[in-house]
C-alpha cells in the first residue's frame, strides 16, 4: 500500500467517508461497528449511466437524456453519507452546485426553474465555478456557512470577499482544521486578534509560533471559546516541536478549558506514549476523567499507563458513564479487555440506568457483546424505563444475539415500564421475524400491558391479518373485543 510504502500517517478516526475509501481500495481493518455503518456506504450512485455520475462530469449529453426521460422526477432528494449532511436530501439543483457541474445547473434553471436554496449558495463557494455562484448570489444572501466553504475551498478571493462584502467572521476554527494558511494571516491582518491567532498557529509552522513569542504575546493565552491554550491544541495533534517550544517559554501544563479539559485529555487522541509519559513526567495532574477521554478515543497507550498510575477505572463522568461503558458502547474490544482484566465492574450502570452490555447493544457492538457475557455481565439489567439488553436485541433483529442472551439466563418475558413486552412492541412494528422468534421460544403470548391489552388486542386494532394469524396460531386470545376492520 502506498501509504505504508511511504509511511504516511492518517488519522481516520473522525473520517468515516475516508475509513470507507481505504477499507474499500486497500482493504484496511475496520471494526465490526465500521462494518455495520458503512453497509449504508455505495459508490453505485456515481457508477456510469446514472444521473449522478452525469452531475459529476458535469455530462450535458447524458444529463439531458435522464431529464427527457417520463421517469425523470425533477423533485427527488438524495440522502447519501458521502455527501454534506442534509435533513431532506440534497436536490439535483444542489448537486449541481456541489460538483460545479455549469451545463446541468443551467440546464435545470432553465426547463424547470429549479429552486436555489440557501445550500445551492453555499455549495457554489466550494466549487467555485463563476456562473452558478453569480446565478445564486442573486437569489440568496450569503452565510457563515459559505465562509467554512470559501476557507475550505482555499479560496482567498472568495473569503475576502465575503468578510469585506458582507462581514462574515473568517473562524479560525475552520482555518485550522483545514490548514489554510492564507485565511489564518487574513484574518490576523484584519483582526489583529493575536491571542486567538496564536492558540491556533500551532497546527503551522514552529516559527510563527515563535514570532508571536517574540512579539510578546502571552504564551498561556487562551482563545475566547473554549479557553484553550496553544499548548493544548498542540497537544491535540501530537506536535511535538511546538510543545517543546512552549513548554520551554513556561507554558502551564495543567490549565483546564471551558469543559473541565486537562492537557491528558487533549493529548489522548493521539495515542503518542512518549507525549502522554513526557507530559506526566513534567507534572501533568492525572485524574479520572484522562481515563474517560482515553476510553473514548480507543487510546489503548494512553490507558494503560493512566491505570499503571493508579486511576480509578471505575470513575464515572457527569453522564454517569464509566470508561468501560465508554468503551463498549463504541465498540473498543481492546480497550474493554484492558478494563476488566483491571477490575471495571461489568454491571454499572450511566445516569440511564443502561449498563456496558446495554450500549455495546444499542450500538450493534457485537463482539463487545459476546464479549461482555462471556465475563458475566448480567443479561436481565434494565434500563430507567425498562428495557433489558434481550428486549433491544430483538428489537433490533439481533436474534442470534438473543439466543446468547436467552442461553445465559435472559427472561424472555421482561416487560417496560408500560407493561409491554417485546411482543408488544413486535406487533406494533408488525415484524413477523421477530413475533415468530418470540413465540417459538415461548414468551407469555397472552401478556398484558398497564393497560390490559396483549400483543393481539394491538394486532386487530391495526388489522395486521398475517400477525394476527400467527399469534392465534400459538395460544393467543384477545382480552378485550373492540371495533375493528377483520
Amino acid at each position: 500500500m502506498f501509504y505504508e510504502e511511504f509511511h504516511i500517517k492518517f488519522d481516520f478516526k473522525d473520517h468515516q467517508a475516508l475509513r470507507y475509501f481505504f477499507n474499500k481500495e486497500y482493504g484496511l481493518p475496520i471494526s465490526y461497528r465500521d462494518q455495520k455503518l458503512f453497509g449504508g456506504y455505495s459508490l453505485d450512485i456515481h457508477e456510469k449511466n446514472t444521473i449522478y455520475r452525469s452531475i459529476m462530469d458535469d455530462d450535458k449529453d447524458s444529463f439531458i437524456v435522464f431529464i427527457e426521460s417520463e421517469s425523470f422526477d425533477r423533485d427527488q432528494k438524495l440522502k447519501h453519507d458521502l455527501y454534506p449532511h442534509s435533513d431532506e436530501g440534497l436536490s439535483y439543483l444542489e448537486l449541481c452546485c456541489y460538483h460545479g457541474a455549469v451545463n446541468c445547473f443551467k440546464l435545470l434553471r432553465t426547463k424547470f426553474d429549479s429552486e436555489i436554496t440557501p445550500q445551492c449558495l453555499q455549495f457554489s463557494f466550494l466549487s467555485g465555478k463563476p456562473d452558478i455562484l453569480n446565478e445564486c448570489l442573486k437569489f440568496q444572501v450569503p452565510d457563515q456557512e459559505c465562509m467554512e466553504y470559501a476557507i475550505i475551498s482555499f479560496n482567498i478571493d472568495f473569503v475576502t470577499f465575503l468578510n469585506t462584502e458582507y462581514e462574515l467572521e473568517i473562524d479560525l476554527n475552520i482555518c485550522r482544521l483545514w490548514r489554510n494558511f492564507q485565511a489564518f494571516f487574513i484574518h490576523l491582518d484584519i483582526s489583529n486578534d493575536i491571542e486567538n491567532c496564536f492558540v491556533v498557529s500551532t497546527i503551522f509552522s514552529p516559527s510563527l509560533l515563535e514570532y508571536f513569542i517574540s512579539q510578546g504575546v502571552d504564551v498561556n493565552a487562551t482563545d475566547n471559546k473554549l479557553h484553550r491554550t496553544a499548548l493544548k491544541m498542540a497537544a491535540l495533534t501530537g506536535n511535538k516541536e511546538a510543545i517543546t517550544l512552549l513548554v520551554s517559554h513556561g507554558a502551564k501544563i495543567n490549565s483546564i478549558d471551558l469543559n473541565g479539559g486537562s492537557i491528558l485529555d487533549y493529548v489522548a487522541p493521539s495515542c503518542d506514549k512518549e507525549l502522554i509519559e513526557f507530559f506526566i513526567e513534567n507534572g501533568a495532574d492525572i485524574t479520572s476523567t484522562n481515563l474517560h477521554s482515553a476510553a473514548n478515543s480507543n487510546n489503548y497507550v494512553c490507558a494503560e499507563i493512566l491505570i499503571s498510575h493508579g486511576v480509578n477505572v471505575n470513575s464515572k463522568n457527569n453522564d454517569g458513564s464509566s470508561p468501560l461503558i465508554i468503551a463498549a458502547k463504541h465498540g473498543y474490544v481492546e480497550i474493554v479487555k484492558l478494563l476488566l482484566s483491571h477490575g471495571a465492574f461489568i454491571n454499572e450502570t450511566d445516569n440511564e440506568g443502561k449498563t456496558a452490555l446495554y450500549l455495546a447493544l444499542r450500538h450493534n457492538s457485537i463482539d463487545i457483546v459476546k464479549l461482555l457475557i462471556s465475563h458475566g455481565a448480567d443479561v436481565n439489567i434494565k434500563n430507567n424505563i425498562g428495557l433489558s439488553p434481550l428486549m433491544t436485541a430483538i428489537y433490533q433483529n439481533c436474534f442470534e444475539i438473543a439466543e446468547l442472551l436467552l442461553s445465559h439466563g435472559a427472561n424472555i418475558n421482561d416487560k417496560e415500564i408500560h407493561g409491554y413486552s417485546a411482543l408488544h412492541f413486535a406487533t406494533y412494528k408488525n415484524n413477523l421475524d421477530q413475533a415468530k422468534f418470540l413465540v417459538m421460544h415461548h414468551i407469555d403470548i397472552n401478556a398484558e400491558d398497564n393497560t390490559g391489552h396483549n400483543a393481539l388486542d394491538y394486532a386487530y386494532i391495526a388489522n395486521f391479518k398475517e400477525m394476527i394469524l400467527l399469534l392465534e396460531q400459538y395460544g393467543g386470545q384477545r382480552t378485550v373485543m373492540l371495533e375493528t376492520n377483520v
